[in-house]
C-alpha cells in the first residue's frame, strides 16, 4: 500500500513546494511605504524630499496642475539630456529607452520654477524662482508593477504677496479684434390667471446688459483692492469721423476687475422699459433680439508687489460683449391655469 501511494504523496509535496515557493516570492517583497505622505516647500531655496521602495518599480512621474510646463533633463555631470513639454514630469521610465536623468528643472506658465533631483531611492524637490508668489500643488507618483503610491507636495511663497496695479496700456499694434453676434430668445412669460385686463413689461438691457471680462496670463496672481479704472474698447452708436460704425476707444471706462463686469447698455433706448396688454384668463411672451458687438483688445498691466517692491509687467486681454441693436416682440401663448 506504501508503495503504491508513493508517487501520490510525491506529487503532492512537489505542489505544495511550488505554492510555498510563489507565496515567498510575494512576501519577500521590500513593500515599504513613502517615507513622507506631502511634501511643502515655502519659500524661495525651500527643499523637501522622501525615499522610496525601488524593487518592482516601473515608473516615477511628477504631475502638475499645469497644460504646459518646460523640463530641462540634466546627466549626472551637469550637461542637458533633453528638454520636453507637458504636466507630467516623467522622472523614471523603465520602458524608455533615454538615458536616466540625474535631476529636472521645471518651469511653469506663471514662471514658478522648481527642481526635482534623484539619487537612489531618494527624490528631493528644491523650489528655485516663483516671481510672482504662486501656490501650486501637485503629485509625485510611483508606478509599481503592483501598485500605486502617490505623494502630494505643495510650493507657496514665504508670505502671502499682493500687487498694486500701477498703470495699465494697450498694445496699439494688435488692433482691435471684432466681430458681431445674434441672440434670440424669450425672456418673459406672463400669465394673467384673472378676469381683469393686466400688463407687463421688459427692460431689454436688464435681460441682456453690456459685459466686460478682463483676462490675464497670470491667473494666480492677487492684486489690491485698489483698482484704477481704465478705458475699454466700444461700438460706438455713430462714428463722427467718417459716419460708420468702427469699433475703439471712445471714452468708456469701467473699474478694472477680474470678475465679469455687467453694465447697462450704452444704447438709451435698451434701459427703457415697454409694456404690454395681457387680456383676462390668457398668456404672452416676450422674445427678444439681440445684436452684439464683440470687442477684443490687448494690453500689459504693470504692478508692484506690495512686500517685496519687485515691478512685473503681465499680458492681458479685455472683451467686450456690447448690445447695439434690438427687436422686441410680444407673442400670444396658449393660456395654462396655474
Amino acid at each position: 500500500m506504501n508503495i503504491v501511494h508513493a508517487p501520490f504523496k510525491f506529487l503532492l509535496l512537489c505542489a505544495l513546494s511550488t505554492v510555498i515557493a510563489a507565496c515567498n516570492d510575494d512576501v519577500f517583497i521590500d513593500d515599504t511605504k513613502p517615507s513622507a505622505e506631502k511634501l511643502t516647500l515655502d519659500g524661495s531655496g525651500a527643499t523637501a524630499s522622501l525615499t522610496f521602495q525601488t524593487d518592482l518599480l516601473t515608473a516615477l512621474n511628477v504631475n502638475t496642475p499645469y497644460d504646459f510646463t518646460h523640463q530641462v533633463y540634466y546627466s549626472a555631470d551637469g550637461k542637458v539630456v533633453r528638454e520636453s513639454e507637458g504636466y507630467t514630469i516623467p522622472i523614471i521610465d523603465r520602458t524608455a529607452s533615454y538615458i536616466q536623468t540625474k535631476y529636472v528643472e521645471v518651469t511653469t506658465e506663471d514662471d514658478l520654477s522648481f527642481k526635482v533631483e534623484l539619487n537612489g531611492n531618494e527624490i528631493t524637490l528644491t523650489e528655485l524662482d516663483n516671481p510672482y508668489g504662486i501656490s501650486m500643488t501637485g503629485h509625485i507618483e510611483l508606478e509599481y508593477e503592483y501598485k500605486i503610491d502617490d505623494i502630494t507636495f505643495s510650493i507657496s511663497p514665504a508670505q502671502p504677496s499682493l500687487y498694486r496695479i500701477t498703470d495699465i496700456t494697450y498694445n496699439s499694434d494688435r488692433g482691435i479684434d471684432f466681430e458681431t453676434r445674434s441672440i434670440t430668445s424669450p425672456v418673459l412669460t406672463y400669465i394673467n390667471s384673472t378676469p381683469n385686463t393686466s400688463y407687463t413689461k421688459v427692460t431689454p438691457g436688464k435681460n441682456r446688459p453690456m459685459q466686460v471680462l478682463f483676462n490675464i496670463d497670470k491667473r494666480s496672481i492677487e492684486f489690491t483692492e485698489e483698482m484704477p479704472e481704465v478705458e475699454i474698447p466700444t461700438y460706438p452708436l455713430i462714428d463722427e469721423v467718417d459716419g460708420i460704425y468702427m469699433p475703439g476707444f471712445h471714452g468708456i471706462k469701467v473699474r478694472f476687475s477680474t470678475e465679469t463686469i455687467k453694465m447697462d447698455p450704452l444704447d438709451p433706448e435698451f434701459n427703457k422699459t415697454y409694456s404690454t396688454e395681457v387680456e383676462p384668463y390668457s398668456s404672452k411672451q416676450a422674445i427678444l433680439r439681440t445684436d452684439f458687438g464683440i470687442a477684443r483688445a490687448y494690453g500689459n498691466i504693470r504692478a508692484v508687489n506690495t512686500l517685496s517692491g519687485r515691478e512685473i509687467d503681465i499680458a492681458f486681454t479685455v472683451g467686450v460683449s456690447q448690445p447695439f441693436l434690438f427687436n422686441l416682440k410680444w407673442i400670444d401663448i396658449p393660456y395654462e391655469e396655474e
